[in-house]
């Protein structure tokens, strides 16, 4: 049986890159952030042309539990040009969902109810719309979508949900789930939020998207992602 290969560091992932950017006869500095930003828009790519979901299932490390999403009674929204068949109301989570990484099967989360008795199925308004209208329907199945980054659940009384998410910044996710230990949301410390089969690719590609930009970047206020170690960009040279 063969083992999952190992994950890396947000750190590990930035420094990689530098190297292979200084490989490249590319000596100018680049801010963390930036690079950062880069490998999440480039990892998005890779993980949206994932053609098996489950595949993703097997890197536990990436993935982000939020035990207690608290949801709150809100009017239908989402779905403000169709009509949805007996459903006037919906419950909506209080707290705006950080960015998840999608694939063609939509976003990469599993909902579920508290104690696990339950899943709910992703779905959009429209398809929702449908479901509602066919003759035959599962009474007991539960559905969920995204708008304006809350989660939605039509038709229901649920004050709370498990949410189990592949963010695109981990430490984002750590902070909804409620961490308040600092040392557990350090975005530099955290997985890189990508299954490890593809990091070599997102490195990679990473690396030529930077080299063929050449633009001149601007020093960033925060070097290396250290919100605790603010820097002005006119000191930067200093």
């Amino acid at each position: 049986m063969s083992e999952v290969p190992a994950s890396r560091t947000v750190r590990q992932m930035i420094s990689d890159v530098r190297q292979d950017l200084k490989s490249v006869n590319l000596d100018q500095w680049i801010p963390g952030a930036y690079i950062h930003r880069k490998l999440i828009d480039t990892a998005a790519l890779f993980i949206k042309r994932e053609a098996d979901n489950m595949r993703l299932q097997m890197y536990p490390d990436i993935w982000v539990t939020v035990d207690d999403l608290v949801m709150e009674e809100s009017t239908l929204i989402g779905a403000a040009d169709i009509k949805v068949p007996n459903c006037v109301r919906v419950m909506k989570s209080v707290k705006e969902l950080p960015r998840i990484f999608t694939t063609r099967f939509g976003y990469v989360l599993n909902v579920s109810s508290i104690d696990f008795s339950g899943d709910y199925v992703q779905t959009t308004p429209r398809d929702y719309n449908n479901k509602m209208n066919r003759r035959f329907q599962d009474p007991t199945q539960r559905y969920f979508w995204i708008y304006n980054n809350r989660l939605v659940v039509p038709n229901s009384f649920v004050k709370s949900l498990t949410l189990r998410a592949l963010f695109a910044n981990k430490a984002d996710g750590l902070k909804l789930s409620g961490c308040g230990n600092p040392g557990c949301i350090r975005t530099l410390d955290q997985e890189f939020p990508a299954p490890s089969h593809l990091l070599e690719d997102i490195k990679k590609s990473t690396v030529i998207d930077i080299a063929s930009i050449r633009e001149k970047l601007v020093a960033s206020e925060y070097p290396n992602l250290n919100e605790n170690k603010k820097v002005a960009p006119q000191a930067q040279g200093k």
